[in-house]
């Protein structure tokens, strides 16, 4: 029934919890799993800010690079040993919008994602990043608390 599961993470409690859930399935349907970190580029347009946006330095660019690398290393370590396919990718985007063509692109037929990331505005039940994943896939989407 899965064989391509995309697991979107963040380094949040639910992202790791998520991607345990998606590897948990990805052992029952002998799936793959892709570890997919978003390098949020929303904070480069200062939007919601009157502050212009920092300077994006080659530094900044290899620092950006290196924390994601440690959000998917995390996560990696967090899960427990097993014969599931893992890959993982960083892409630049807005999380959502990067997250949607990501499984447009790639054909996963399956997105288990945390239901709150990191970010500082929260929704009421959902983090707007999942509820905007879930209203927009072409795929099944598993929120995990």
């Amino acid at each position: 029934m899965f064989t391509n599961i995309l697991a979107p993470v963040d380094g949040s409690q639910h992202s790791i919890r998520a991607a345990l859930t998606a590897v948990d399935i990805a052992e029952k349907y002998k799936a793959r799993v892709t570890l997919l970190h978003v390098i949020n580029v929303n904070q480069f347009t200062g939007l919601g800010s009157l502050q212009a946006p920092p300077p994006i330095t080659e530094a900044v660019v290899d620092n950006l690079q290196e924390a994601s690398n440690t959000i998917i290393d995390d996560t990696l370590k967090a899960l427990p040993p097993t014969q599931v396919e893992i890959d993982q990718l960083t892409v630049w985007g807005t999380p959502e919008k990067a997250i949607i063509s990501e499984i447009a692109s790639k054909g996963y037929d399956l997105v288990v994602m945390g239901s709150r990331g990191l970010g500082t505005i929260s929704s009421l039940f959902l983090g707007s990043v999942s509820e905007r994943v879930l209203r927009q896939s072409t795929c099944p989407v598993l929120i995990v608390k």
